[in-house]
């Protein structure tokens, strides 16, 4: 149990660590891009009634070589 609590511990500070020097390096502006596309499909039911509705998410990012 201490074994895994003090290697989290370790990953947090890790992360922790490069997010500040992540944040150093880009003064806090990150280039960050997303992208997104989304389809939608409607089945119409015996009124003749559809609806469709499609949401697409997607993100991208720049590599400053960090």
């Amino acid at each position: 149990m201490d074994g895994d609590v003090a290697r989290l511990r370790q990953q947090l500070d890790d992360l922790t660590a490069l997010r500040r020097r992540w944040l150093a390096v880009t003064g806090g502006r990150s280039k960050v891009f997303g992208n997104g596309n989304g389809n939608g499909n409607g089945n119409g039911n015996g009124n003749g009634n559809g609806n469709g509705n499609g949401n697409g998410n997607g993100g991208g990012h720049e590599d400053n070589g960090i």
